[in-house]
């Protein structure tokens, strides 16, 4: 157990960018016992510290305007996301298992808002062979974000990561989870998937019903939605510069999050690249504190 975990954070340490932090180490500490000799061993893992998942943030519908209207706070965790995986893919490494939970929060001074958003849990990530298009034989995901080829052929792309990535645009825009739970208990794909509220800009609809296209082929790369993403926020007249040091608010940065509620090891999905190449930053409006249970997140003012 151990060997897998050392191969595996020395794969994700491969992906880090500088100043972005992963699981530190594992390995197993000795257990002495009452004698003082040791017979055991207690197996470690130290991750970074996170304090939300994104899925939380949607469960509390922080994010959630009824009339789809979106806020700056909403595609600053977007762009992050579809950078991170852009980042990922061109590494050769497809994700396999993106949904709001395995997005973590965390309060950064160095990000536009205060936040920035980690892709997190690579045990079904897979690493492409440099000549390879898929991975055959694939068994994983989770429903309802997992895509159509990988549940009937196994057979798992980049383009299926881009399928739960327009699963998650639409959750965040919608602010409830792609199933619902029938009389029988069980659970089935939620009826208004994928429509969207009617103030939903119309470039984002259209991103987010091609990532979820039935056909791997007519899906956009990552890069095509973190271009699409970009011309959207220029469209509804979002900066995408990060302000200077001397211009940001000495104040607690928008996403409070004083909760514990998670951690782990994660990948940077965001951070400090040039504007034309790298995350986009959105810079805030004004805010309202609202009643959270556990962390504070301020409601970002209306676009």
């Amino acid at each position: 157990v151990v060997a897998i975990y050392r191969w595996d954070i020395k794969r994700l340490q491969a992906l880090q960018e500088p100043g972005q932090y992963l699981e530190v180490d594992v390995g197993q500490a000795a257990q002495p016992g009452d004698s003082g000799a040791v017979n055991d061993f207690k197996l470690y893992l130290v991750q970074e510290f996170c304090n939300t998942t994104l899925g939380a943030v949607i469960r509390t519908q922080m994010l959630h305007n009824a009339d789809g209207v979106i806020n700056e706070l909403l595609l600053t965790f977007i762009l992050d996301l579809v950078q991170g995986l852009e980042y990922l893919h061109d590494k050769g490494i497809i994700h396999g298992d993106l949904k709001p939970d395995n997005v973590l929060l965390k309060p950064d001074k160095g990000c536009m808002l205060g936040i920035v958003a980690k892709l997190t849990d690579f045990g079904l990530a897979v690493a492409l062979n440099p000549a390879a298009t898929h991975a055959s034989g694939f068994k994983g995901g989770t429903p309802f974000y997992v895509a159509p080829e990988v549940v009937g052929e196994g057979r798992l792309t980049r383009a299926s990561d881009v399928f739960a990535l327009g699963v998650m645009m639409w959750c965040l825009l919608a602010g409830e989870d792609p199933w619902v739970e029938g009389p029988d208990g069980a659970l089935h794909r939620n009826p208004r998937f994928p429509r969207l509220p009617s103030a939903t800009p119309p470039a984002y609809a259209r991103l987010m019903k091609r990532c979820v296209q039935r056909s791997p082929p007519s899906r956009p790369t990552a890069a095509d939605v973190a271009r699409g993403l970009t011309l959207l926020c220029e469209e509804i007249g979002l900066p995408l510069e990060a302000p200077s040091a001397s211009s940001l608010p000495a104040s607690q940065p928008v996403l409070g999050l004083h909760s514990s509620t998670g951690a782990g090891g994660s990948v940077w999905a965001g951070g400090q690249r040039e504007a034309a190449t790298g995350p986009a930053h959105i810079t805030a409006g004004h805010s309202s504190s609202l009643p959270v249970p556990g962390f504070r997140l301020e409601s970002v003012e209306e676009v």
